[in-house]
């Protein structure tokens, strides 16, 4: 049964914060998880994009392990940049370069391109440190934990269902 946004709000303690506090928690959700949504959501979709770009399954799988990649390596130094230039304005800059990386992949013409919009994805990507770190210095710390996994929204760190096998296109 789906009760709606507001029942949400309620299972995840949003509504116990004040106004500004939910629409500030709300925007992280929804950064963190624009981030999951990309990391995840074109896997099932490799067979596919073999079959259309007429390559082999292998060439296609890079274009998923592009944006983990960058993603994996643009974490720790995101932090750190969040820490000596603001984490607000780094997260605007990273969400900025998440949009322009699916600019690039959505308008490419070739496998090469693509890829590259994955890499720039990933680079986006990467909000997590920057979006735990706002919620630890704007938040009470008796809030953090719970600020924490209402920012977390439905991300990877909740248990994700186990990959399928990428099957030959062919």
């Amino acid at each position: 049964r789906h009760d709606g946004p507001a029942a949400c709000a309620d299972r995840t303690g949003v509504r116990d914060y004040p106004r500004p506090m939910q629409v500030f928690l709300i925007a992280l959700a929804v950064s963190t998880f624009t981030s999951n949504l990309c990391t995840h959501a074109l896997d099932p979709l490799l067979p596919s994009l073999a079959t259309e770009l007429s390559r082999q399954i292998t060439e296609v799988a890079l274009f998923s392990s592009a944006f983990a990649f960058t993603f994996a390596i643009v974490q720790p130094p995101l932090g750190a940049l969040g820490d000596m230039f603001g984490k607000k304005r780094m997260l605007v800059i990273a969400l900025v370069t998440l949009v322009s990386g699916l600019v690039v992949s959505a308008l490419a013409s070739s496998m090469g391109v693509l890829i590259a919009g994955r890499l720039i994805q990933g680079i986006g990507g990467a909000v997590f440190p920057l979006a735990f770190g706002i919620v630890r210095d704007e938040f009470p710390p008796e809030r953090v934990a719970s600020g924490r996994a209402a920012a977390r929204g439905a991300g990877p760190h909740r248990r994700s269902p186990r990959p399928t096998p990428i099957r030959s296109a062919g």
